[in-house]
Protein backbone atom coordinates (compact mmCIF):
# COMPACT_ATOMS: atom_id res chain seq x y z
CA UNK A 1 0.00 0.00 0.00
CA UNK A 2 0.89 3.45 -1.23
CA UNK A 3 -0.01 6.20 0.97
CA UNK A 4 -1.64 5.73 4.83
CA UNK A 5 -4.17 8.33 4.55
CA UNK A 6 -7.94 8.34 4.47
CA UNK A 7 -8.52 5.23 1.83
CA UNK A 8 -5.21 3.75 2.05
CA UNK A 9 -5.29 3.45 6.40
CA UNK A 10 -8.29 1.88 5.68
CA UNK A 11 -7.76 -0.45 2.62
CA UNK A 12 -4.28 -1.42 4.92
CA UNK A 13 -6.75 -2.35 7.73
CA UNK A 14 -8.80 -4.47 5.76
CA UNK A 15 -6.37 -6.13 4.44
CA UNK A 16 -4.65 -6.77 7.20
CA UNK A 17 -7.97 -8.09 8.65
CA UNK A 18 -8.64 -10.68 5.64
CA UNK A 19 -5.50 -12.32 6.38
CA UNK A 20 -2.68 -10.44 3.44
CA UNK A 21 0.71 -9.66 4.78
CA UNK A 22 0.83 -5.94 4.22
CA UNK A 23 4.08 -3.15 3.67
CA UNK A 24 3.05 -0.05 3.47
CA UNK A 25 4.52 3.42 2.74
CA UNK A 26 3.86 6.96 3.37
CA UNK A 27 6.25 9.62 3.59
CA UNK A 28 4.52 11.21 7.04
CA UNK A 29 6.99 10.33 9.71
CA UNK A 30 3.70 10.32 11.78
CA UNK A 31 1.65 7.65 10.42
CA UNK A 32 4.70 5.30 9.99
CA UNK A 33 4.78 5.51 13.66
CA UNK A 34 1.16 3.70 13.74
CA UNK A 35 1.79 0.61 11.69
CA UNK A 36 2.65 -1.43 14.54
CA UNK A 37 -0.77 -0.98 15.86
CA UNK A 38 -2.18 -0.86 12.46
CA UNK A 39 -0.72 -4.61 11.93
CA UNK A 40 1.43 -3.84 8.81
CA UNK A 41 4.31 -6.25 8.34
CA UNK A 42 6.72 -3.29 7.64
CA UNK A 43 6.20 0.26 6.51
CA UNK A 44 8.50 2.97 5.23
CA UNK A 45 8.91 6.27 3.58
CA UNK A 46 9.18 4.68 -0.32
CA UNK A 47 7.64 1.65 -1.40
CA UNK A 48 10.86 0.98 -3.12
CA UNK A 49 12.35 -0.21 0.57
CA UNK A 50 10.18 -3.38 -0.06
CA UNK A 51 11.71 -4.26 -3.40
CA UNK A 52 13.11 -7.41 -2.11
CA UNK A 53 9.80 -8.47 -0.60
CA UNK A 54 8.57 -9.73 -4.24
CA UNK A 55 5.63 -7.32 -3.60
CA UNK A 56 2.56 -9.36 -6.18
CA UNK A 57 0.16 -6.29 -5.58
CA UNK A 58 1.09 -2.79 -5.16
CA UNK A 59 -1.97 -0.64 -4.51
CA UNK A 60 -1.04 3.10 -5.02
CA UNK A 61 -3.38 5.45 -2.45
CA UNK A 62 -1.11 8.25 -3.36
CA UNK A 63 -1.01 8.56 -7.08
CA UNK A 64 1.57 11.78 -6.52
CA UNK A 65 3.15 10.40 -10.02
CA UNK A 66 6.64 9.30 -8.53
CA UNK A 67 4.34 6.87 -6.25
CA UNK A 68 3.10 5.86 -9.29
CA UNK A 69 6.70 5.16 -11.40
CA UNK A 70 8.40 3.74 -7.67
CA UNK A 71 5.69 0.97 -7.94
CA UNK A 72 6.15 -0.03 -11.38
CA UNK A 73 9.73 -0.66 -10.29
CA UNK A 74 9.16 -2.19 -6.88
CA UNK A 75 6.53 -4.51 -8.70
CA UNK A 76 7.23 -8.55 -8.59
CA UNK A 77 7.60 -10.36 -12.21
CA UNK A 78 3.86 -10.27 -13.24
CA UNK A 79 2.59 -8.28 -10.57
CA UNK A 80 -0.20 -5.67 -10.54
CA UNK A 81 -0.38 -2.41 -9.34
CA UNK A 82 -3.74 -0.86 -8.77
CA UNK A 83 -4.15 2.79 -8.73
CA UNK A 84 -6.26 4.49 -6.89
CA UNK A 85 -5.32 7.69 -5.69
CA UNK A 86 -5.05 10.91 -8.36
CA UNK A 87 -2.85 13.36 -6.94
CA UNK A 88 -1.17 14.04 -9.87
CA UNK A 89 -3.07 13.92 -13.88
CA UNK A 90 0.23 12.30 -15.12
CA UNK A 91 2.80 9.36 -14.60
CA UNK A 92 6.50 8.74 -16.03
CA UNK A 93 6.63 4.89 -15.51
CA UNK A 94 9.53 2.84 -16.76
CA UNK A 95 8.16 1.11 -19.52
CA UNK A 96 11.21 -1.79 -19.47
CA UNK A 97 10.18 -3.01 -16.14
CA UNK A 98 6.63 -2.86 -17.37
CA UNK A 99 7.35 -5.48 -20.71
CA UNK A 100 9.83 -7.27 -19.12
CA UNK A 101 8.04 -7.86 -15.75
CA UNK A 102 4.98 -8.21 -17.64
CA UNK A 103 3.16 -5.99 -14.79
CA UNK A 104 -0.12 -4.97 -15.25
CA UNK A 105 -1.66 -1.48 -14.38
CA UNK A 106 -5.46 -0.84 -13.39
CA UNK A 107 -7.40 1.57 -12.30
CA UNK A 108 -9.60 1.62 -9.64
CA UNK A 109 -12.84 4.22 -8.91
CA UNK A 110 -14.61 1.75 -6.09
CA UNK A 111 -15.26 -1.66 -5.30
CA UNK A 112 -18.40 -4.07 -5.46
CA UNK A 113 -21.59 -3.86 -3.86
CA UNK A 114 -19.98 -7.08 -1.90
CA UNK A 115 -16.79 -4.91 -1.36
CA UNK A 116 -18.86 -2.60 0.30
CA UNK A 117 -21.12 -4.91 2.62
CA UNK A 118 -17.56 -6.40 3.99
CA UNK A 119 -16.78 -3.09 5.02
CA UNK A 120 -19.78 -2.35 6.72
CA UNK A 121 -19.40 -5.57 8.45
CA UNK A 122 -16.38 -5.38 9.74
CA UNK A 123 -16.89 -2.19 11.03
CA UNK A 124 -19.95 -3.07 12.90
CA UNK A 125 -17.84 -5.95 14.67
CA UNK A 126 -15.76 -3.68 16.05
CA UNK A 127 -12.82 -5.16 13.78
CA UNK A 128 -12.09 -2.25 11.76
CA UNK A 129 -12.52 1.20 14.01
CA UNK A 130 -11.23 3.95 12.16
CA UNK A 131 -9.97 7.15 13.22
CA UNK A 132 -13.00 9.50 13.03
CA UNK A 133 -12.85 13.37 12.73
CA UNK A 134 -16.95 13.92 13.40
CA UNK A 135 -18.36 16.79 12.13
CA UNK A 136 -21.18 18.67 12.17
CA UNK A 137 -23.30 19.93 8.81
CA UNK A 138 -22.93 23.68 10.14
CA UNK A 139 -19.00 22.72 10.43
CA UNK A 140 -18.50 21.43 7.20
CA UNK A 141 -17.46 24.44 5.22
CA UNK A 142 -14.78 25.29 7.61
CA UNK A 143 -13.62 21.27 7.80
CA UNK A 144 -13.70 21.36 4.01
CA UNK A 145 -11.88 24.58 3.67
CA UNK A 146 -8.99 23.56 6.37
CA UNK A 147 -8.81 19.67 4.56
CA UNK A 148 -8.49 21.70 1.03
CA UNK A 149 -5.26 23.88 2.76
CA UNK A 150 -3.93 20.81 4.62
CA UNK A 151 -3.94 18.97 0.76
CA UNK A 152 -2.58 22.23 -0.77
CA UNK A 153 0.32 22.81 1.14
CA UNK A 154 1.37 19.31 1.50
CA UNK A 155 1.19 19.36 -2.84
CA UNK A 156 4.87 19.33 -3.92
CA UNK A 157 4.22 21.39 -7.20
CA UNK A 158 2.79 24.56 -6.68
CA UNK A 159 1.82 24.98 -10.30
CA UNK A 160 -1.28 22.54 -9.25
CA UNK A 161 -2.94 23.87 -6.48
CA UNK A 162 -5.89 22.30 -5.85
CA UNK A 163 -9.09 24.45 -5.96
CA UNK A 164 -11.43 24.85 -3.04
CA UNK A 165 -14.64 24.98 -4.46
CA UNK A 166 -17.32 27.89 -3.02
CA UNK A 167 -19.18 26.36 -0.63
CA UNK A 168 -23.10 27.02 -0.63
CA UNK A 169 -24.55 28.82 1.98
CA UNK A 170 -27.00 26.96 3.88
CA UNK A 171 -30.00 27.54 3.05
CA UNK A 172 -33.52 26.48 5.49
CA UNK A 173 -35.87 23.80 3.33
CA UNK A 174 -39.07 25.35 2.61
CA UNK A 175 -42.05 23.15 2.10
CA UNK A 176 -43.58 22.82 -0.96
CA UNK A 177 -47.50 23.18 -0.94
CA UNK A 178 -49.39 20.10 -1.90
CA UNK A 179 -50.92 19.40 -5.26
CA UNK A 180 -54.58 18.59 -4.86
CA UNK A 181 -54.97 14.78 -5.98
CA UNK A 182 -51.47 13.70 -5.62
CA UNK A 183 -49.90 11.34 -2.64
CA UNK A 184 -46.35 11.62 -4.33
CA UNK A 185 -46.01 7.89 -4.33
CA UNK A 186 -45.45 6.75 -7.80
CA UNK A 187 -47.15 3.44 -9.11
CA UNK A 188 -46.72 1.26 -12.41
CA UNK A 189 -49.65 0.70 -14.66
CA UNK A 190 -51.85 -1.59 -13.57
CA UNK A 191 -52.00 -4.31 -16.70
CA UNK A 192 -54.91 -5.11 -18.05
Amino acid sequence: MIGLGGLGYNGACVAVLKGAEVYAADIGPSTREHAAEMGLAGVAESITESADKDLPLIVDYAGLGTTTAQAVDTLAKSGTLVQVGLGRLEATINTQALILEQLRILGSLQGTQQDLADLYELMCSGELDPPLNRITPQRAPTAWNACARAASSASSSPSTPLETPAWPAARPRQKRPRRAGRSGVLRRPRSE
